[in-house]
């Protein structure tokens, strides 16, 4: 069986488990890349969604993965960290290049709290590293904490 359609029917098992919502966000951009007797290696987007399924799906989809395929195996979540790099790099410059950002909305003039320096503190590191750390990057607060300055910045 092709390791495709092994993939989609592991997939289809986990939704038995885990909530649709948490399958779209989540395993979107997944597929298997090698799967031998001991072991499975799995391809995800980045750094990011390999630690969150190994830290949170981890045994659901060895336990998918046993039934559909009546083995045991060990599993490992690669990414190529090179090729995101470049794809963060291309959107930011397409992102740039539209000129909608607020040129004044710098992070040398932005007003840090405690209500808003860790979203501060992680907003330089991304805009730092593009694409190495926090891929997505969700920020959720109250109305007039920063959101929309940190983004521009």
């Amino acid at each position: 069986m092709p390791l495709k359609k092994i993939w989609n029917e592991i997939i289809k098992n986990l939704g038995s488990v885990i909530p649709k919502s948490e399958i779209d966000t989540w395993f979107i951009n997944t597929e298997f890349s090698k799967i031998d007797e001991n072991s499975a290696v799995i391809e995800v987007p980045n750094k990011f969604v390999s630690v969150w399924l190994n830290d949170n799906y981890y045994d659901a989809i060895k336990n998918s993965i046993k039934k559909i395929t009546k083995k045991n195996l060990t599993l490992q979540f690669n990414y190529n960290k090179d090729n995101n790099s470049k794809v963060s790099q291309n959107q930011n410059h397409n992102n740039l290049s539209l000129n909608n950002l607020n040129k004044s909305m710098k992070f040398n003039n932005f007003v840090t709290g405690d209500c808003n320096l860790f979203a501060y503190s992680s907003s330089v590191a991304i805009s730092e590293n593009p694409g190495d750390y926090y891929s997505p990057f969700y920020i959720f607060s109250k109305y007039g904490i920063g959101k929309t300055h940190l983004l521009n910045s």
